[in-house]
């Protein structure tokens, strides 16, 4: 018997371990962003409100689809709204319905060093619900962009598997994808916000109701992005 226990000792001493999957392979975001062709309404921006549009895109090969577009004037330089834009772990302090963001990963970018890609996963509430997901991070500070996509399931549990905490989509959550950036507005003393979130359901829901959904999401986002660069800026704007 102890001879028997002492080849199965050995035996699984000398069984390779189970390889790791190999790490998901980021996503290649576009060099640049086709920025949004929208019309500016100047006397509604410029009395602090947002301007918000609905228009189609394509991508992938799936035909036409419909995004929500926000634009806001933020009464503050761009420096400042890219800080807060940028510091995506405090957000859920003054934007509505969030609950949390948490980076979990980095991932270096020897092709551009001042771009970062990083996962984030995040839980907001919608409805009656709290969903969570892990998103891909594109941050780009020489053209103020940020971009992002929604990580699968498969690639949440091949990170975990690296020893990352990433989060798996909740159940029905087809697909968070989106992008913001800003340009300098009046000789650069103001700043123009826009804002393009697509959150996607696989259960079947009217186009018109996620967009709806989408709107509300948009405006306390905007809102709380917007109110907090206002009052990060040192100088006087009355």
């Amino acid at each position: 018997m102890k001879n028997l226990l002492l080849a199965v000792l050995a035996l699984s001493l000398a069984a390779p371990a189970l390889a790791k999957p190999p790490m998901p392979t980021p996503p290649v975001f576009p060099d640049t962003l086709a920025k949004i062709g929208l019309p500016l309404d100047m006397e509604l921006l410029k009395a602090g409100d947002l301007q918000i549009s609905v228009e189609e895109f394509s991508t992938g090969g799936e035909g036409a689809r419909k995004r929500v577009v926000g634009v806001v004037l933020v009464d503050a330089p761009p420096d400042i709204v890219w800080k807060v834009l940028l510091d995506w772990e405090s957000m859920p302090e003054f934007v509505p319905n969030l609950k949390s963001y948490t980076i979990v990963h980095q991932f270096p970018d020897p092709a551009n060093p001042e771009n970062t890609q990083k996962l984030i996963a995040g839980k907001i509430k919608v409805l009656f619900f709290t969903i969570g997901y892990t998103m891909d991070v594109l941050f780009d500070p020489a053209n103020f962009r940020q971009e992002w996509r929604l990580v699968s399931d498969e690639d949440a549990a091949a990170y975990r598997e690296n020893g990352i905490q990433a989060v798996d989509p909740v159940f029905g959550l087809k697909s968070v994808e989106g992008f913001e950036y800003i340009e300098p507005f009046d000789n650069g003393g103001k700043t123009l916000y826009y804002y393009s979130p697509v959150i996607e359901s696989s259960i079947p829901v009217p186009g018109f109701i996620e967009r709806a959904m989408a709107k509300s999401s948009l405006r306390g986002y905007m809102k709380g992005i917007k109110e907090k660069a206002e009052r990060l800026c040192p100088f006087d704007r009355k």
